[in-house]
């Protein structure tokens, strides 16, 4: 019986030591003691049976070792430092590109924008100048037959006053039956003038050899 107690004892003090030593060195103190006790006497099972050492190695759960407290060189901490500093430094880089793409979404959206309202004032313009040209052309089209109801004469002494552009403009639309009398009488310059310019008007333009 005391043999035994002193067996229990022994198992606590090597149980003990290895929870203050924390490493294998103590283990190995502990498994020599175990494996130095004498084994027990007969009649003596059962008594252990009711002292039986746990193992303090043994998890709740199961039975398997715990793992044993890891150590890092000082080599590998900086290793591990520097993957820790790779890591933060891909992170915010990361960052940055997703605010760079969410600045060029909105840049791409506000341009696609400026582009619709440029399309939509062309169209605008290109439709006030339609109507323009027609108008202009309208009025043109009314000078025309307005000369055209006057005697030559009277048409001619008003066309030697006229701006050359708006003479040439009239002339251009009126057939050949009545701008001839008209420039039979008007002024030999200004009819030369009117003769050499529409002359360049119907000129068509020369393509330039590369």
């Amino acid at each position: 019986m005391k043999k035994a107690k002193k067996i229990s004892v022994l198992l606590c003090v090597a149980f003990l030591l290895c929870i203050a030593a924390g490493s294998v060195t103590a283990r190995a103190q502990m498994q020599q003691i175990v494996d130095d006790a004498p084994p027990p006497l007969a009649g003596q099972e059962d008594m252990l049976a009711g002292d039986r050492f746990e193992n303090p190695f043994e998890g709740a759960t199961g039975g398997s070792s715990a793992p044993a407290p890891t150590h890092f060189t000082d080599s590998e901490i900086e290793v591990l430092q520097s993957l820790a500093q790779r890591r933060t430094n891909l992170e915010r880089r990361e960052r940055q590109l997703a605010q760079r793409e969410a600045l060029l979404s909105a840049a791409e959206v506000e341009v696609d924008r400026k582009i619709s309202e440029l399309n939509q004032l062309r169209s605008e313009i290109e439709e006030l100048l339609g109507k323009q040209s027609t108008e202009q052309e309208n009025r043109l089209r009314s000078l025309v037959r307005i000369y055209e109801n006057m005697k030559p004469q009277e048409a001619a002494r008003i066309m030697n006053t006229l701006d050359m552009d708006v003479l040439l403009d009239v002339i251009a639309r009126m057939p050949e039956r009545r701008s001839a009398p008209i420039m039979a009488n008007m002024n030999p310059e200004r009819a030369r003038q009117i003769t050499i310019r529409l002359a360049e008007r119907s000129r068509l333009p020369q393509v330039v050899e590369e």
